[in-house]
């Protein structure tokens, strides 16, 4: 459910596979209707598990780059108009591949400059593109450590 009005957040269609039955589609916008995603998107936390990790600096270009993630939150700000400081890369994965990509890029659990969001594995097809939906994007830098990019992304949130 998350995800549908992730979607439908971000003036996006529901891909099919989210959103199998009428019904679905229809509790999504109604959610989305009577709830403020600026106000509510803790309530969105469903929609991935975080998991933060060291890495060494020069894989954090390739782990952005990788086919096979979404950028999100800091590593997706100024595709949305927001601003942020970092170099820190967030991304959205899917949990099939979470042992595949740790160990091609080294990554250690633990406080670091990396922010992998792990999508469902059943989940992943349909929600998958190069950048995730703006309305993701803007949840996601509310949770970031810089509070410039948090107060624009609740600024922008709020206009929406």
């Amino acid at each position: 459910m998350a995800w549908s009005v992730l979607f439908l957040g971000a003036g996006l269609s529901i891909p099919d596979g989210l959103a199998s039955q009428s019904h679905h589609r229809s509790r999504a916008r109604s959610w989305l209707n009577s709830h403020s995603l600026a106000s509510h998107a803790a309530r969105l936390r469903a929609r991935a598990r975080r998991e933060a990790f060291a890495a060494h600096p020069s894989e954090l270009k390739r782990l952005a780059e990788r086919q096979d993630v979404m950028l999100t939150g800091i590593s997706a700000a100024l595709l949305v108009g927001v601003h942020g400081g970092r170099d820190d890369v967030e991304l959205y994965a899917s949990v099939n591949r979470r042992d595949e990509l740790i160990a091609t890029h080294a990554l250690e659990p633990g406080d670091g400059p990396v922010l992998v969001r792990w999508v469902p594995g059943e989940l992943w097809p349909s929600v998958a593109s190069d950048v995730a939906p703006t309305s993701a994007v803007l949840i996601d830098l509310l949770e970031h450590d810089d509070p410039r990019a948090r107060r624009e992304a609740a600024r922008v949130l709020s206009q929406q």
